[in-house]
């Protein structure tokens, strides 16, 4: 009996010592038309764990109806195009549903402890619409940062473009949080994709 009470502690321990444990992570992301990479960095269980993903930066294409983030297709054993299918980010639904992200972010904001956050971004389309979309909604995340993040280090600017097609961007930050914050963000995150308020759209021809 008493074995068992000591295993129950014991693993009653690791199990807290792990939920409260931080995972340090850094994202990189870094498009120019050149060097376009997406780099995460995932430290977790005092180091034991190390994860790092590279991955392709997807080009974004920019119109009233959205931005087109990637484009899949289905073909026949002959190589026939069966069907295609593109995912958009739909503005307007991410406008109407800022309240949802604002939650959401301001969770995330909460629970992390930053210790480095760059973001420049360069924009710009013949479109003064979408131009002016995208602006005033960079500078809408922009402002949120700037109000609940207290990191070492924190540099946002945005330069819009009005006469030219144009999107670069660097990106670079680094955050520690808790494992149990980090699961609950994960279903919070599913709820809402689930709900399909997230603003994507599929598109199938």
């Amino acid at each position: 009996m008493n074995n068992y009470i000591i295993l129950i502690l014991a693993l009653s321990i690791l199990v807290f010592i792990f939920i409260n444990s931080k995972i340090k992570m850094s994202i990189k992301i870094l498009k120019n038309g050149e060097n376009d990479e997406v780099v995460i960095n995932i430290t977790a269980l005092f180091g034991l764990l190390r994860y790092k993903k590279e991955i392709p930066f997807i080009d974004l294409d920019a119109s009233k109806e959205g931005i087109s983030l990637k484009t899949s297709k289905v073909t026949s054993f002959e190589g026939k195009s069966i069907s295609t299918k593109k995912e958009r980010l739909n503005i307007t639904t991410l406008i109407e549903n800022q309240t949802k992200y604002k939650e959401i972010f301001s969770y995330f904001i909460k629970k992390i402890q930053v210790t480095q956050l760059i973001s420049q971004i360069h924009i710009g389309s013949s479109n003064v619409f979408v131009t002016t979309i995208a602006f005033n909604f960079i500078h809408f995340i922009y402002a949120l940062l700037y109000t609940n993040i207290d990191a070492k280090y924190l540099l946002l600017r945005v330069h819009p473009s009005f006469d030219k097609d144009e999107f670069k961007v660097y990106f670079k930050t680094a955050f520690n949080i808790k494992i149990k914050n980090f699961l609950y963000l994960i279903k919070y995150y599913k709820i809402f994709s689930d709900n399909r308020k997230v603003g994507v759209e599929n598109e199938q021809y």
